[in-house]
């Protein structure tokens, strides 16, 4: 099941400029996830769920933050290491389920280093987000 609210859709051009999210900024990413972390309570018992979107996004900071720390030698210990490396194992499959059920056909020109300035056709997530932060209030 879904969040029960209707999100428009939205098209959306991404112009990222190099930069804009360093792979050393953990507060850059962070500040993707809410405060409450992507958590609602639904129902006449306040039922708590988590919404995939801000779990796929705790998974690619995961994912970013494992090899920043590996990059950088700043593991410890090797249990320390295998254990964020456990919870990367755990977002990478939580990431490829992700993109198959969206399976995003957007066409992207042949031999483009990135995709900035193709058009998308997304849900509007900033509509989700004001959602969430009103679901806490």
């Amino acid at each position: 099941s879904e969040i029960p609210r209707y999100f428009r859709p939205a098209a959306m051009k991404f112009e990222v400029p190099d930069g804009q999210y360093p792979l050393e900024d953990d507060g850059k990413w962070a500040s993707n996830i809410p405060p409450q972390r992507g958590f609602i309570r639904l129902g006449s018992e306040g039922t708590t769920f988590a919404v995939a979107l801000y779990h796929q996004l705790h998974c690619i900071n995961g994912v970013r933050s494992a090899y920043v720390w590996t990059r950088d030698g700043r593991f410890k210990t090797e249990a320390a290491r295998l254990g964020a490396f456990g919870h990367v194992n755990h977002c990478f499959d939580v990431l490829r389920q992700s993109l198959l059920c969206k399976a995003d056909t957007t066409l992207i020109p042949a031999g483009a280093a990135d995709q900035a300035g193709v058009t998308r056709r997304c849900r509007d997530w900033a509509q989700v987000r004001e959602y969430i932060d009103s679901n806490h209030e």
